[in-house]
């Protein structure tokens, strides 16, 4: 399985037992078209703008037949057919119950992949 997100990722099994997958030389990143300007947000003074539509990806492997792991908007692009992978396509599940945290809150690796399918 090829981890082609920019971190590598813990995962603790059910019996504590403690498995890194290291991130690869491929980082699958979104690329988005146009998004639509609706102003500046006055107390802020940063734009406002639509939700960003994704047209395509780049930094993924040639070959489409890998097991990979991706980012959650990598991985729901995929479920939505709107970037072709024939592979297995998974990402690490950050919800509250598959997360693994320390005591400040921050993400230290997770109990579980979630699985992506076109």
């Amino acid at each position: 399985m090829l981890n082609c997100t920019p971190h590598d990722i813990l995962f603790i099994n059910a019996m504590g037992e403690k498995l890194v997958v290291p991130r690869s030389n491929y980082c699958i990143r979104l690329t988005e078209s146009n998004q639509k300007k609706y102003g500046q947000h006055e107390s802020l003074r940063v734009p406002i703008v639509s939700t960003p539509v994704y047209d395509g990806m780049t930094g993924a492997p040639e070959d489409t037949t890998q097991d990979i792991i991706v980012s959650m908007p990598v991985g729901q692009e995929i479920t939505a057919g709107r970037i072709q992978w024939k592979g297995n396509v998974f990402g690490p599940d950050l919800s509250p119950t598959g997360v693994i945290r320390d005591e400040n809150g921050r993400i230290l690796g997770t109990k579980r992949l979630i699985r992506y399918s076109p």
